[in-house]
């Protein structure tokens, strides 16, 4: 959505390829993740009249981060605050008011589930294509690149849960907003943080980061985001027992307000070759796919597109035949930047020069 914005804005037609509608994001789906952003995907969304909720959102300004070398050892527990704040605002309710924006700019929307060769005959048409698929077949048509890609096997088992209800203290710790972060160095992960739900607003998001075979590793056998927050107050009573208690009348914000899966840590190649010899380019997710830790998705994502979308304006003559070129410059910038963000987005995005 940032690069059909930033591209429709430069004066360029945009279509936009997705299997999901406006509506069907808001209400049918699941969030792709929790995607805190920070001041420099913020600034690039206001810079693009996109940042309809940063006066509303929480503003998290620091971190609370307790280090438990064995369970019960709270070994280290630091607070740092940040230099600006950063946000967590549901994917779901961004991706609605973007594709509505879109289509208010000029821009075109297709509803439609993409293959290979549906893929191949779009990109005849248009003179370049960048694929934000997340992970999938799409994904798997751009090579991994061996020497950045570190791991051959997820290194987490992710669960992450929206909840309401939180008592007094579930994001307190310094006098300030903060993402709480637990390493527990055995098992794995937690962090939870305030977060602008697309229905109830002020809400707290929940992220599970389990070592396989551990005693957090405990979310296999939930079959609904009901089972999940009572799976979550189980583990946080055994692991973290000094600070539960906030959790004990915490419920799910909304039936599809969970997620669960695992991230294999993965770089690839910046630009994949279609069945006809036509190429074309990964961006966000797609591009990097990386343990959200650090939340680094979202905003490597966006800084990605920034680079993208400059590179095309400093030289308004190129030829999206030289979309290697372009593609690997702005994948080399992303690859070695320092930013934070979180989840993708299962989009098509295609534009032809106006």
């Amino acid at each position: 959505m940032l690069a059909a914005h930033a591209l429709r804005q430069a004066g360029h037609e945009i279509t936009l390829y997705t299997d999901r509608s406006a509506s069907h994001w808001l209400d049918e789906s699941r969030p792709t993740g929790a995607a805190s952003r920070f001041e420099i995907t913020l600034g690039y969304e206001r810079e693009l009249g996109l940042g309809h909720w940063e006066s509303l959102a929480p503003k998290n300004n620091g971190i609370h981060l307790t280090f438990c070398p064995s369970l019960g050892n709270r070994m280290v527990t630091l607070n740092g605050r940040f230099s600006s704040y950063f946000q967590t605002i549901d994917l779901r309710l961004q991706s609605h008011r973007w594709m509505v924006d879109l289509e208010a700019a000029g821009g075109r929307i297709v509803i439609e589930k993409l293959d290979i060769d549906r893929l191949d005959a779009i990109a005849a048409q248009h003179d370049l294509v960048l694929v934000a698929s997340g992970r999938g077949p799409l994904a798997e048509l751009f090579p991994r690149n061996p020497r950045r890609s570190v791991y051959t096997a997820p290194q987490r088992k992710l669960t992450m849960m929206i909840v309401t209800g939180a008592g007094a203290g579930a994001c307190d710790g310094p006098a300030f907003e903060a993402v709480k972060i637990h390493l527990l160095a055995q098992h794995g992960e937690v962090f939870w943080m305030p977060y602008y739900h697309k229905d109830h607003g002020l809400t707290v998001v929940m992220l599970f980061e389990a070592k396989a075979g551990s005693q957090m590793d405990r979310f296999d056998g939930c079959r609904s985001g009901a089972e999940v927050v009572e799976m979550a107050k189980t583990v946080l009573a055994e692991l973290i027992p000094w600070d539960h208690q906030w959790a004990r009348n915490m419920e799910l914000a909304d039936r599809n307000g969970w997620l669960m899966g695992s991230v294999q840590p993965t770089i690839r190649e910046p630009f994949g070759r279609l069945p006809s010899g036509r190429v074309v380019m990964p961006i966000g997710d797609t591009a990097m796919s990386l343990d959200p830790i650090g939340g680094q998705g979202a905003n490597l994502g966006a800084k990605l597109v920034r680079h993208l979308s400059q590179v095309i304006a400093a030289d308004p003559e190129v030829t999206f035949d030289c979309v290697p070129r372009v593609a690997r410059e702005a994948a080399v910038e992303c690859a070695i930047s320092n930013s934070f963000g979180f989840g993708g987005q299962n989009v098509t995005l295609l534009f032809r020069r106006a």
